[in-house]
């Protein structure tokens, strides 16, 4: 983060301990960006070029196109180097477009020790890295906090409880130099104006993201790294990846750093969007559940209960005048009983659409109560294994969740011809994992012919609770299905509390 003071550090002066830089580039893929880490090590005046990987920067000095260092070649002449043991000796690596490694052949010798047009080149690399970067010294930080935290247990709660030991952190906090990345992204004309636009440029969340990496830094952490928010001079917010990595100096008893920003401003909207995609599906999905308990209410009080009435009315027309032959009743009695299965299915459509248990005890006694339908209904052999207590979901979760685990069993039923179905239900932190097994004839998933919406169901209703479904299978060997979900989501209350007559 920017603090209130510009210390520009004079040219020359090295670093004597090594630091790791985030050098990212556009690769694509929701945020647009990719990373790629290089270390450079900073020893009397000196840097060494990145290494483990390709470094390229576009658009450098007027006769530079690009840096391109071969992190292969690079890393063979390390090795080199530590098995003679000489690594004191020159570090050869090419510099096409460096000014001054290019000036170097018509340069006057130097002393021994000394790397001609090293420190021009590191400030031109500094300088026009793709993405903001800026050097910071977190000593007087450190001493500060020395004094003022002694005995501090949790030093976070402690700064947000006295937000003055913060400001004066960042007061302390020297900046050393940014690069011109810097200015561009956040729009000031000098590092100066930037630090005078530190108001302007700090959001709520930046001192948040500030406040946490003073207290990782007294807690002894080495980096930092946290998605925030900055905002640019003219007022424009921006989503950021924001890193920190300290940099002990044991010969000037110095913590120096580097920080350095990742625009994330796409990446964050895109999420946000499919946020908002998924909250609209969740909610159809609510208003689908509830479209099915309203049939069945209406079945419940209209047609099953006009059924019954008209069955109570005939049962008592029969019992009126049951002194006459049986043969004469048998077309009478087979009206009876079609209106008695018809009223049972009515019954079993209602407590279909909307099952009571699972309203009121859950998903477990749901799933039970599913299991020992089927079994009663159609002798299926099903073995439930369940967490002893699972946590009480949102009503539109508990019911997609039931309808899967329930079409999973009905295709059990229809296709697989199984002696054995299992169903496990586990909860593991914030996430529910539910698996149905058979052994029965399987399936090649890849071949499924059009109009089988079941499993096509499941894998939507998993996916619009923003979970995974995988569905394993082949001719033979039964079939899987495996669902994820995360407890919560996007659709349930902002205070994330159970709704009210739950556990």
């Amino acid at each position: 983060m920017m603090s209130a003071r510009y210390f520009p550090r004079p040219r020359g002066q090295g670093w004597a301990a090594p630091m790791s830089l985030w050098v990212a580039h556009h690769g694509g893929g929701l945020s647009g960006w990719s990373t790629t880490q290089a270390s450079l090590q900073w020893h009397a005046g000196f840097p060494h070029p990145p290494v483990g990987g390709n470094a390229t920067f576009g658009g450098l000095h007027p006769r530079a196109q690009s840096y391109n260092f071969n992190s292969g070649r690079v890393a063979q002449q390390l090795i080199r180097r530590k098995a003679s043991s000489a690594m004191n000796e020159p570090l050869h690596v090419p510099l096409p477009s460096c000014p001054a490694a290019e000036s170097r052949e018509s340069s006057p010798p130097n002393p021994p020790g000394q790397r001609p047009g090293a420190e021009e080149c590191y400030r031109t690399l500094f300088d026009y890295l793709p993405i903001p970067v800026w050097e910071e010294d977190w000593t007087e930080v450190r001493q500060y906090l020395a004094e003022i935290a002694r005995g501090v247990d949790d030093l976070d709660a402690f700064l947000r409880e006295h937000p003055e030991v913060l400001a004066e952190c960042d007061r302390r906090l020297r900046i050393l130099d940014v690069n011109r990345t810097t200015l561009e992204f956040l729009g000031a004309p000098t590092p100066e104006e930037l630090v005078r636009q530190r108001a302007r440029i700090f959001t709520n969340r930046s001192w948040a993201t500030f406040r946490q990496a003073v207290a990782a830094v007294w807690q002894g952490a080495m980096s930092f790294q946290a998605e925030t928010s900055v905002r640019s001079v003219a007022g424009r917010e921006i989503e950021v990846q924001f890193s920190l990595r300290l940099v002990p100096d044991p010969q000037k008893q110095r913590w120096l750093a580097l920080a350095c920003l990742v625009d994330i401003t796409e990446r964050k909207q895109s999420e946000l969007a499919l946020q908002r995609e998924r909250k609209t599906l969740e909610e159809m999905l609510e208003l689908q559940e509830h479209e099915r308990r309203l049939i069945g209410y209406d079945i419940h009080d209209g047609l099953a209960q006009q059924m019954g009435g008209a069955l109570m009315f005939l049962q008592a027309f029969r019992d009126q005048f049951a002194d006459r032959p049986p043969e004469q009743w048998k077309s009478f009695d087979q009206g009876l009983q079609a209106l008695s299965e018809a009223m049972a299915e009515a019954r079993r459509l209602v407590d279909e659409l909307r099952p009571l248990v699972l309203e009121e005890g859950g998903i477990l006694p749901a799933v039970e109560a599913l299991i020992e339908k089927l079994h009663l209904r159609f002798g299926m052999e099903i073995e439930y294994l369940a967490d002893a207590e699972l946590s009480r979901l949102a009503p539109v979760r508990e019911f997609a969740v039931f309808r899967i685990v329930q079409e999973a069993l009905t295709n059990a039923r229809r296709h697989s011809r199984s002696k054995k179905v299992r169903v496990e239900i586990r909860q593991r932190h914030d996430h529910l994992y539910v698996e149905v097994r058979d052994w029965g004839a399987g399936f090649d998933p890849q071949k499924v012919r059009p109009g089988h919406y079941g499993l096509e169901g499941i894998r939507e209703r998993g996916r619009l609770l923003g979970g995974q479904v995988h569905i394993d299978s082949a001719p033979g060997e039964g079939t899987r299905i495996a669902l994820e979900i995360p407890t919560t989501g996007p659709a349930e209350s902002e205070t994330g509390q159970p709704r009210a007559g739950t556990p």
